[in-house]
């Protein structure tokens, strides 16, 4: 994996082989069965199977223009669905749904600023009442451990 495939907002190798396609863009059955269940309109079913798989794949959500072609394509022909169905991502209430029901399907929760404070505040409350040398050998775990990801 090069550097550039690590940074903090990870991106997708280009051009993304069929191999990868199918390891890490084919839906399986329980995820179909969620499409199935929250989405009715077959765009809205394809724009969320898109919108999940990219956030398993990358921790985050993609913006309109980081998302491939060839992963639309692919996921297209796993709904059984036409060329003529588009990505839904224009509409912002739309576009909030579908990320809400994303996260409670991962289990993810959505970033926050309590939730910012409360991660601060308890590492530094932590570190305080550690030695100096401890904080950092935690610390570097931690960001080798966000270095495999």
């Amino acid at each position: 994996m090069s550097l550039y495939e690590k940074t903090v907002y990870p991106r997708l190798a280009e051009p993304i082989s069929a191999d990868e396609l199918v390891l890490d863009f084919s839906p399986t059955e329980e995820e179909i069965e969620f499409i199935t269940r929250s989405a009715r309109q077959p765009a809205s079913r394809l724009t969320l199977l898109v919108l999940l798989k990219l956030f398993q794949k990358l921790h985050r959500f993609p913006n309109t223009d980081e998302v491939p072609a060839a992963v639309v394509d692919h996921l297209r022909i796993q709904l059984r669905l036409g060329a003529a169905i588009l990505l839904e991502y224009d509409d912002p209430v739309q576009r909030a749904r579908q990320r809400h029901v994303i996260r409670e399907y991962t289990g993810f929760a959505a970033w926050s600023k309590e939730g910012s404070r409360h991660g601060t505040g308890s590492g530094y409350h932590e570190c305080n009442h550690r030695s100096t040398d401890e904080c950092a050998l935690r610390i570097a775990g931690l960001l080798d451990l966000g270095a495999h990801y």
